[in-house]
């Protein structure tokens, strides 16, 4: 049983000596892995795992950002292609990096300004952040700041005009069925 660590990102903590890193280890068991890895001199380091890198990087970043230490987005290099010849694929995106997005973009805004509202109303109209509202919810539902209040509220309306809009949908296709309610 082998295991590779390999370390995607890695920034100094303002004690100087201390190091935040993103790293994943490859077990032949257990497939690849993705930890961010706070490690202290003298070898001691403490990890907390991940799914993905995406998530991984996510944590990593805004942890940093607790700190003071301003890092600049990098989206993830991963790829999807479709058969498309000539060009590559735009690249993937989860929900964790859709809801770090509107709470990045909010975090430029004050609370009940109409530069929040925009963003919220922008962020209801893309469809990733539609794709992805059941679990952006879920994720800002223990959090009790305005931030991930306005998250959850986005959510919520998304979801209410999807059940509405399915509901529609489909008691027009049941209209439109010449024996339904011929009984």
């Amino acid at each position: 049983m082998t295991k590779d660590i390999m370390v995607y990102e890695v920034e100094t903590l303002p004690d100087g000596r201390s190091t935040l890193q993103v790293i994943s280890i490859e077990d032949t068991l257990a497939g690849q892995e993705y930890y961010v890895r706070l490690a202290e001199p003298g070898g001691d380091y403490a990890d907390t795992p991940f799914e993905d890198y995406p998530q991984a990087y996510a944590h990593w970043r805004n942890t940093l950002r607790t700190l003071g230490i301003i890092v600049p987005y990098k989206a993830p290099t991963v790829q999807v292609g479709f058969g498309e010849t000539g060009h590559a694929a735009a690249p993937a995106r989860t929900w964790v990096e859709v809801y770090y997005e509107m709470h990045s973009q909010l975090a430029t805004c004050n609370v009940g300004t109409e530069e929040a509202t925009a963003v919220r109303d922008k962020f209801m109209a893309d469809p990733e952040f539609k794709g992805f509202a059941a679990e952006i919810y879920i994720a800002a539902e223990g959090k009790t700041d305005w931030r991930n209040a306005i998250i959850r509220v986005a959510c919520k309306r998304v979801m209410v005009k999807e059940k509405i809009e399915s509901e529609q949908i489909m008691m027009n296709q049941l209209g439109s069925l010449s024996t339904f309610g011929a009984f």
